[in-house]
């Protein structure tokens, strides 16, 4: 064989044998992603039949995996009668308008019974209290979030803001929607009106030290 012929030979087979070394890659991305479909699917199932997904329980809730589960006490959320009372009451506190976030993540933090629960873990700081506040899990609701990627092979999670769906669950709430939708409507006048703080004085005020500078 002459050696243009074998020289064409080994130039047609080289971008075989980059595919097939990507192969395996493509591979595991198809099955990484089908995983993940699956998983997603469970999830949801889950969800719509009442259960909880999360791996944490809310604050006021434990929560029972299926190896310590019993005849009493089945797989899923139980109220914690004890941190029940002390949530309930953040609730009722902060839906008068009288209280900021922080105001009442200070309160929160300094119940005896919530330090002692939390013993090791940070404080909470106002940012979980907005988010505790913002929990529809407290109504008697379980919450799923669609992971959804940017990118075909799985890259780049998006993200998950006004993108969850609540479904009636099978523990407890303890917060009524009425009292849940007062703090919901705080929470949107508090930030209305620390929007007007933060620029109702833009253009207006200037510094004196800045200003003799010119």
């Amino acid at each position: 064989m002459s050696a243009p012929t074998e020289l064409w030979r080994c130039l047609a087979a080289a971008p075989h044998r980059v595919r097939d070394a990507d192969q395996p890659r493509r591979n595991a991305a198809f099955y990484s992603k089908n995983l993940s479909t699956e998983t997603k699917r469970g999830k949801r199932h889950r969800a719509v039949n009442g259960e909880y997904n999360g791996s944490i329980a809310p604050l006021g809730y434990d929560l029972v995996i299926a190896a310590n589960a019993t005849s009493d006490r089945r797989p899923g959320l139980h109220v914690n009668h004890c941190a029940v009372a002390l949530v309930r009451r953040a609730f009722r506190l902060y839906s008068t308008g009288e209280f900021s976030d922080a105001d009442m993540a200070a309160w929160l933090h300094e119940r005896p019974y919530i330090q002692s629960l939390r013993q090791g873990q940070k404080p909470i700081n106002k940012e979980m209290m907005r988010e505790l506040l913002q929990n529809r899990t407290y109504t008697g609701r379980v919450p799923h979030t669609d992971t959804i990627y940017k990118k075909t092979l799985g890259q780049g999670k998006m993200s998950r803001r006004n993108r969850t769906e609540w479904f009636e669950g099978k523990h407890q709430g303890f917060v009524s929607d009425e009292l849940f939708d007062e703090c919901q409507a705080v929470q949107r006048y508090r930030k209305t009106v620390g929007d007007m703080h933060t620029h109702i004085l833009y253009d207006r005020v200037f510094c004196a030290r800045i200003c003799r500078m010119d």
